[in-house]
C-alpha cells in the first residue's frame, strides 16, 4: 500500500465520486449531499482531470456513466462501506444474540465452571467458553496478549504494566481430609504436620504457601503427591488417607462433593487473594466488558455447592 500516495489524495472526493456516479447527475448528487451544485461541479471537474475520463457524459436530456464510471461504481461502494464499517460506532454487548467463543485461564474451575454455564444457558445461549489450563504467571500474561480474553490468578505485587486487575474476595484457607482421616479427632499443629499431604501445584514445583508458612515457624510437611489439576485430588483424597489445603470455596467444592470433611488449618496462613486479569488491549470491547461482568459476577456470589461436613 503506497501511504504517501494516499495521503496526497483528497479523501472528501470519494463521497462525491460515489454519489455522484452514483445519481447520475449534478443536481441530485447535490442534494443528496446537502450541498451546493456550484460545489459538486468543483469536485465533479476536479475528479475528470484526476481520472482523466469525463466519468458522466450527456445522453439527450440526462447524463450518464462513461464505461470508466461504471467500473468505477462499485470500487467507490465497496471502499465506502469499508470506511462505514471502520468508523462505525461499536454496538454494545448482546449476550441474547451474541455467538462468541471466550477464552479463559484458569487452573481450578470446578466451583465456577458449572454455575458459569448456567448463567450463560440463561443470558447468553449462543456464547460459548474455552478454559485453558495457565503454566505460570508468564503464560497467563503471554495468553492474554494473545486470544485469552481473561484469566483468573492470584494478586502479587509484581503486577505486569500491560495487564489489568479486579480484586475478587479474599478467601481464607481449609483443610480436606481424605476418607481414611475423617475419626482422627481434632487436628493440632503436630498432627497436621505427620500428615502425608497432597499439594495442587498448578504451575509445577513441590512446595506451596503452606510449606513457606511451616517453615517460618521451623515446621514442615510431608507432601506425599503433587498434581497440576484440582480434578486430580478427589480419587486420591477418597481412598488414601492424605489431606490437602486450598482456598475455601474449591475445599467447600470438594469435600460437598465427595462427602468429605473439612477443618480450619491450625497455623494462621495468609488469606488468598485472587483476581481478574485482563489486557489492555480487550479493556474497551463491549463484548469482552459483557463477558467479564459476567464471569466477575460467578464468581463474586454465594456458593451454591452444599454445605460440606465440618470436623
Amino acid at each position: 500500500m503506497n501511504y504517501r500516495y494516499l495521503r496526497q489524495l483528497n479523501h472528501n472526493l470519494l463521497l462525491a465520486l460515489h454519489v455522484l456516479l452514483d445519481q447520475q447527475g449534478v443536481s441530485k448528487a447535490a442534494q443528496s449531499l446537502g450541498c451546493t451544485q456550484s460545489a459538486l461541479s468543483h469536485n465533479l471537474a476536479a475528479l475528470r482531470e484526476h481520472f482523466e475520463d469525463p466519468l458522466l457524459v450527456m445522453n439527450g436530456r440526462k447524463m450518464v456513466r462513461t464505461p470508466f464510471g461504471d467500473e468505477l461504481l462499485e470500487h467507490t461502494r465497496l471502499a465506502l462501506n469499508a470506511l462505514e464499517v471502520v468508523f462505525k460506532k461499536r454496538n454494545h454487548f448482546e449476550p441474547q444474540t451474541s455467538s462468541q467463543t471466550f477464552k479463559v485461564a484458569a487452573s481450578i474451575t470446578a466451583f465456577w465452571l458449572p454455575r458459569l454455564l448456567e448463567v450463560l444457558r440463561r443470558d447468553a445461549p449462543g456464547v460459548n467458553v474455552q478454559v485453558v489450563a495457565p503454566l505460570g504467571s508468564d503464560d497467563v500474561a503471554r495468553a492474554l496478549r494473545l486470544d485469552t480474553s481473561v484469566a483468573l490468578g492470584i494478586d502479587t505485587p509484581q503486577r505486569s504494566p500491560e495487564l489489568l486487575y479486579k480484586p475478587l474476595p479474599g478467601e481464607p484457607f481449609r483443610v480436606v481430609l481424605g476418607r481414611p482421616l475423617d475419626d482422627q479427632g481434632p487436628m493440632t499443629l503436630e498432627s497436621y504436620c505427620a500428615m502425608d499431604h497432597v499439594l495442587l501445584a498448578p504451575y509445577g514445583g513441590s512446595r506451596g504457601l503452606v510449606d513457606e508458612v511451616l517453615s517460618a515457624h521451623g515446621r514442615k510437611r510431608r507432601v506425599r503427591a503433587t498434581v497440576a489439576h484440582f480434578g486430580a485430588l478427589s480419587p486420591l483424597l477418597t481412598t488414601e488417607p492424605l489431606s490437602t489445603t486450598l482456598p475455601t470455596r474449591a475445599a467447600q467444592w470438594l469435600a460437598a462433593h465427595h462427602n468429605l470433611h473439612t477443618c480450619s488449618p491450625p497455623i494462621e496462613l495468609p488469606t488468598l487473594k485472587p483476581v481478574l486479569i485482563w489486557h489492555k488491549r480487550t479493556a474497551e470491547s463491549p463484548e469482552e466488558i459483557g463477558f467479564r461482568g459476567l464471569r466477575h459476577a460467578v464468581l463474586t456470589e454465594g456458593d451454591p455447592t452444599p454445605t460440606p461436613k465440618p470436623q
